[in-house]
């Protein structure tokens, strides 16, 4: 298990569960009050976080493997209500897309691969994996913006607060 997100009000804990043998299991919430889980999902689904007002959950879900090839695999940003209901792909480029995590503004900042190799930013390191910049959408997936065009990959955003500077 890994990757915990606590609720807004801190009740519940949203995870991902994995197994050795079979790998992901999909992502699971715990209720603090009495140990009690239950599953969420039970995709290939990782890096589950909370929305700021509890609504919904992010994560990251591999949506494809085109080819039956585990190079040509497509991860996505997703979200889904903590009941289970109203799961929803919210990006759809031709790279991968994941790391998604909540602005306090109820925007989701994410990174891709969307844009490629750019100019020559893989020549000038040994960079595994494509050119990626963070990007900000609303939670329904709307007005997607580039934040970052970086020589190096860019990738794992964190939303703090300014508070947490003052």
């Amino acid at each position: 298990a890994g990757f915990p997100s606590y609720s807004p009000d801190g009740r519940y804990l949203v995870y991902r569960e994995w197994d050795g043998e079979n790998g992901p299991l999909g992502l699971r919430i715990m209720d603090l009050t009495d140990k009690s889980v239950r599953v969420l999902t039970t995709g290939w689904d990782n890096l589950p976080g909370w929305s700021p007002d509890g609504e919904r959950i992010v994560f990251t879900r591999r949506t494809s493997v085109p080819n039956d090839s585990p190079y040509e695999d497509d991860y996505n940003v997703c979200t889904i209500h903590p009941d289970g209901t109203n799961y929803t792909v919210l990006t759809t480029s031709q790279a991968n897309d994941g790391h998604a995590v909540w602005s306090a503004d109820g925007r989701i900042l994410y990174s891709t691969g969307e844009f490629g190799f750019q100019e020559e930013a893989s020549l000038y390191d040994d960079t595994f994996q494509m050119y990626g910049q963070i990007m900000a959408m609303n939670a329904d997936g709307s007005n997607k913006t580039v934040l970052t065009n970086g020589l190096w990959e860019d990738s794992m955003p964190l939303y703090v607060p300014n508070s947490v500077f003052n």
